[in-house]
């Protein structure tokens, strides 16, 4: 790196010239070397995420053309402090949705009511479906959840709830964009798998 010193013609230069760049450094014009790019491949994972991105920023556009859905992302990136609607609709595109279950009650009948929470931040979450399966992984009863407030989806199957198997949660959310999550239950215990 070579520092522009005097009155040179070159002091107030900035740019490039073959290969050689004149830039500012504070209050100096320096000279370096056009600096070389390597670029290396991308992992499939992060090709895969690169391309997800992609998608979002062409859904993001797409969106923004109506002019009614531009002014409801905008109200909505006030709301969450964001800089721009563009950048809500990215990271509506981007987030999953994030499921915990909260309690499995059973009733004296031998039916059981399980309560899940599924949210995707200021997002909406369409719909909610449960699988419950036996250990050998034969499906015992599917059917969808019932929204009871605005981050709770209750699911009460048909028969009672073995005493282990999981549960295989598959949300929906307004974009159509599945998320699977599978719990473990054994007795009266849930782990996450």
């Amino acid at each position: 790196m070579a520092v522009v010193v005097g009155n040179s013609p070159l002091k107030d230069l900035s740019g490039s010239i073959d290969e050689l760049v004149f830039k500012k450094y504070k209050d100096k014009t320096v000279v370096t070397r056009k600096p070389t790019r390597k670029r290396k491949k991308n992992s499939p994972l992060q090709q895969l995420r690169c391309d997800r991105f992609k998608d979002a920023s062409r859904h993001a556009r797409t969106i923004l053309r109506d002019p009614a859905k531009r002014e409801h992302y905008r109200k909505l990136a006030i709301k969450l402090k964001k800089h721009c609607a563009y950048n809500v609709i990215i990271s509506e595109y981007m987030l999953s949705v994030d499921m915990e279950t909260k309690t499995v009650k059973s009733s004296g009948k031998g039916k059981t009511r399980i309560v899940l929470s599924a949210t995707k931040k200021a997002f909406k979450v369409k719909q909610v479906e449960m699988k419950i399966t036996s250990p050998a992984g034969k499906p015992l009863a599917t059917g969808l959840a019932r929204q009871i407030n605005s981050t709770d989806w209750v699911y009460t199957p048909d028969i009672p709830l073995p005493q282990t198997g999981t549960l295989v949660v598959t949300a929906t959310d307004a974009l159509d964009q599945i998320t699977l999550k599978i719990f473990r239950f054994d007795g009266s215990t849930w782990r996450e798998l």
